[in-house]
C-alpha cells in the first residue's frame, strides 16, 4: 500500500512514515469508516485518488506530512 500512496501523491522525495496523515477529501467515501462520535479511519486498502496534484508540484527532502 505504501508504494501506491507514494505514486498517487506524486510528491518528490516524500517517504511516508507511520505518522503521516492525509485529509479525508483525498479518499473515496467507500474507503472511509466514520464512527458515531465523528472520528474516521481508512480501510486497509484505501489509496488517495481524489483532489491530488497532476504533476510533481513539490520538491523537498523533508519527511513532513502532506
Amino acid at each position: 500500500m505504501r508504494i501506491a500512496w507514494v505514486k498517487a501523491i506524486r510528491r518528490q522525495d516524500w517517504v511516508p512514515s507511520k505518522y503521516s496523515r492525509m485529509c479525508s477529501v483525498h479518499f473515496e467515501e467507500k474507503f472511509i469508516m466514520r464512527s458515531e462520535n465523528g472520528s474516521c479511519s481508512l480501510l486497509k486498502n484505501a489509496v488517495p485518488t481524489l483532489n491530488l496534484p497532476t504533476d510533481n508540484l513539490y520538491s523537498t527532502k523533508s519527511n513532513t506530512n502532506y
